[in-house]
Order: structure tokens, then C-alpha cells, then sequence
């Protein structure tokens, strides 16, 4: 009922919470303001200082409230909204945002939460002011931490999730039109070859009890490798806003050509996605391993009789899609992680690649597997 009355869009009772009342601030001193104005956010923030675990569906309110408070009103000018969204990043620079996150990473609905507020804040100067601040509390290289074996399989998938919705946003961010773009510092963080770099370094850790790598580390982490390894044009989505916004307007707002990358952003991005690609050669080999010697699973007795070893998600990653194997691989559910990993290397069409593939013999331990399979 809280999170309803909170996101009912009522001037006042935002005005309240947020302490953006001209009226209260000029009845009452500067530090009785400044105490009044945070009290209200002092109390819903109190819930993520909590100690973990979190109640999930309060969690959920909890995030829908908050966000409420960072989002335009459909009746809001512009300048109110900014206010808004300034008092609140002002407020959070106070709190350790960035460990209470990390904290709660095993509830879903922390994630929404800063998911939220990136997307939420308009602007581009206050939203390149949040994202700068995330960026400088190393928010990118904590949440890859996570993925450590150490953690447990809930860590593992929300840290991943939200990392590579992160990155979606930010790069679909950056087809905005000129005037509504910001250097986005995440971004930048996420896609840095020092960031793959430690994410390969963190799932080609060996657990401690077993001394073999942990699936679930090893899964999430390649999911992220994925998206990075995309092409970074506009997601579709971007792509039916920019064709509505041109349908609407009767081709007078060329929306496509406003957010066109330009030659030196292109180069840029080209350069940048060849530095990644040269920070996962060493690491060819390692995944070549991961075919032959996958994370052990636990016998699992079925129907069908016992199945030691049974198919583990690792396996079920590796396939080459232009090819008949990769059909053949996925009807028998097997390889599939590595294997589009394996094929996103292939799409790059760079030599240094396809040598180390040959080097390693990754493509002859598929086949292989294949024929065994069959």
C-alpha cells in the first residue's frame, strides 16, 4: 500500500519525501531544512541497510517506491524533475550505495533497484554525474567479483543479469540523439579490456573443497563475455522507437541520422572491440579445457537409470552456429555455452583467432565430441 501511495504521481507527496518544498525551505533554517528534507528519505532508505536477506517482495516495493522518485511525472516540468533527481543523487553520495547493492546481490529486486535509478534519472548532466559516481566506487569491477566460486549460484545469476542489462542500456543509450547523450562511464568500464581481463580471471578460479572450476561462475561469466562481444549498433527496440518517431512526424525528424555514430565513434568502438578479443587469446586454451574437462556434477539417478556424469550447463554452451555440428550439438543438448562463445570468436573474422583455435585444436575437440555424441 506504501509503494502504491508513493507512486500515485502526487506532487506533494514527492515534494514531501524528497524535501523539494520551496515553502519548507524558506520557513525554516538551512540545517533544520537540510535534517527535515532527509528525513523522509532516511527512512525508506533504511531498508537496504538492512543485513541480507532481504524479504523479496518487500525488496520489490522498496524499488518501486524509490524509483518513483527519480522518474518524470507526465505533469512535471523539466527543471522540477532534475531538482528531483539531483536532491536524490545528493542523498545516496552520503550512503555506501555501491556495498549496501553488493550486499543484497542475492535478492532480484536490489538489481531493479539500480537498474532503476540509471535509467530513470533524466538529463544528461545529472545522469553523467550518477554514472560517473558509480564508475569511481568501482561498481562494474564488484559486481564481476562477485561471480567468484566462493559466492552461490542466486549471486552468480543477478550479478551477471545485471551486468549485461548494464550494458544494453548504456548502449542503446548512446543512439540517443546528440543533445540527450552523456559520456557514460559504466559503459566505458564494462567494455575496458582490463574488465574482461578480471572477469576471465574470476571464473577460471578453482574452488577451494574441489579444486575444479564452478559451473555456475563459469556459465554466467561466459553470458557476459557474449553480450560484450556483440555488435554494438542499436537494439531493435531502439530501432522501432527511431521508426515510430520518424512515422509520427512524416519523415520531418530524421531520428536515424540523429543518432548515427560517427566515423571516429565507429573507429573508436572497432579498436576497442579489438583490444577485447586480444584479452580472451590467452584464455582460448582455457576454454578448450572446459571441453575435455568439465566441472564435475553430482551422479543424478533419473527414470532412464543413473546418470554419472550428467549433462552440465558448461557442456551445453559451446556450439558453432554456421555449421551442421552446431544443430547436431544443441539436438543433443550438449556443449552449448562455450560453443557460442566459440562461435562469437569465429564472427570476428580476426586471424589472431582462428590461429589460436587451430593452436588449441578447439574446433577438432567439438567434432570429436560430436561424433562420439552421434
Amino acid at each position: 500500500m506504501a509503494a502504491e501511495v508513493i507512486g500515485c504521481e502526487v506532487a506533494a507527496i514527492n515534494e514531501a519525501i524528497i524535501g523539494n518544498s520551496n515553502e519548507e525551505a524558506a520557513a525554516a533554517t538551512e540545517n533544520e531544512a537540510n535534517k527535515s528534507q532527509q528525513q523522509f528519505l532516511e527512512r525508506l532508505y533504511a531498508f537496504l541497510e538492512q543485513e541480507p536477506p532481504l524479504n523479496p517482495l518487500l525488496a520489490s516495493y522498496f524499488a518501486k517506491a524509490f524509483n518513483v522518485l527519480v522518474s518524470r511525472k507526465a505533469a512535471q516540468n523539466l527543471y522540477s524533475h532534475q531538482l528531483a533527481c539531483l536532491q536524490v543523487l545528493e542523498f545516496l553520495k552520503k550512503k555506501n550505495l555501491v556495498e549496501d547493492i553488493l550486499r543484497h546481490m542475492t535478492t532480484s529486486a536490489v538489481s531493479d533497484f539500480l537498474l532503476g535509478l540509471i535509467t530513470c534519472v533524466d538529463g544528461a548532466d545529472i545522469k553523467k554525474d550518477l554514472l560517473d559516481w558509480l564508475d569511481e566506487a568501482q561498481l562494474v569491477q564488484s559486481i564481476v567479483k562477485l561471480l567468484k566460486p566462493t559466492s552461490n549460484r542466486d549471486r552468480h545469476d543477478n550479478a551477471s543479469r545485471l551486468l549485461i542489462e548494464m550494458l544494453r542500456v548504456s548502449r542503446d543509450a548512446q543512439h540517443l540523439p546528440p543533445g540527450e547523450r552523456c559520456e557514460d562511464a559504466i559503459l566505458a568500464t564494462i567494455e575496458h579490456p582490463d574488465t574482461v581481463k578480471l572477469l576471465l580471471e574470476v571464473i577460471f578460479e578453482d574452488e577451494e573443497e574441489s579444486g575444479s572450476k564452478n559451473e555456475s561462475s563459469l556459465v554466467n561469466g561466459i553470458a557476459i563475455l557474449l553480450a560484450i562481444l556483440e555488435w554494438r549498433g542499436p537494439s531493435h527496440y531502439m530501432q522501432q522507437q527511431q521508426e515510430m518517431a520518424a512515422a509520427m512526424f512524416g519523415g520531418g525528424l530524421n531520428t536515424a541520422d540523429e543518432a548515427a555514430v560517427s566515423p571516429e565513434e565507429e573507429a573508436k568502438q572497432q579498436k576497442l572491440f579489438e583490444a577485447t578479443i586480444e584479452s580472451i587469446l590467452p584464455r582460448i586454451q582455457d576454454f578448450a579445457d572446459l571441453l575435455l574437462k568439465p566441472p564435475p556434477k553430482p551422479a543424478i539417478k533419473t527414470t532412464a537409470g543413473l546418470l554419472d556424469p550428467p549433462l552440465g550447463a558448461t557442456r551445453l554452451s559451446k556450439c558453432i552456429n554456421t555449421t551442421v555440428i552446431y544443430n547436431e550439438l544443441l539436438n543433443n543438448t550438449q556443449f552449448s555455452d562455450v560453443a557460442k562463445l566459440v562461435n562469437s570468436l569465429l564472427a570476428t573474422q580476426n586471424i589472431e583467432v582462428n590461429k589460436k583455435l587451430a593452436e588449441t585444436k578447439t574446433l577438432d575437440i567439438l567434432l570429436v565430441r560430436h561424433q562420439n555424441a552421434s
